[in-house]
């Protein structure tokens, strides 16, 4: 089984998205230890760190960056994971990448906004 084949939907979403939207971090280790590209992107340039932190996937978050994702990793509107938190107001993702991370806080999308304005 190949575990980056993509699903056949619009954003060509890679397996590891699909845990890391709606599984456990015990599913998106799995996925990992079985191959999985972390820093894979979908259509919009999404990582997975993108879709958990939209989620609210905290844990899933954790895994991804103990994993070595790419935190400062944009998708097509310059948004970084924690643009991206902020946005849905998950406290709780926010909390893991400012700690976890050495993420930009004040890294600039395309609307030229920051993750805090």
């Amino acid at each position: 089984v190949d575990v980056n084949s993509r699903v056949q939907d619009p954003m060509l979403t890679p397996p590891l998205h699909l845990a890391a939207r709606y599984g456990n971090e015990t599913l998106v280790r799995s996925l990992i230890l079985a191959g999985a590209r972390v820093d894979d992107t979908d259509a919009q340039k999404r990582t997975a760190l993108h879709v958990a932190s939209e989620a609210g996937n905290a844990p899933a978050v954790s895994a991804l960056l103990q994993n070595s994702a790419k935190y400062d990793a944009v998708d097509v509107e310059k948004d970084n994971a924690l643009h991206i938190a902020v946005r849905e107001g998950h406290l709780n993702v926010v909390r893991t990448l400012l700690t976890e991370s050495s993420i930009d806080a004040e890294a600039v999308n395309l609307k030229v906004r920051n993750a805090l304005f």
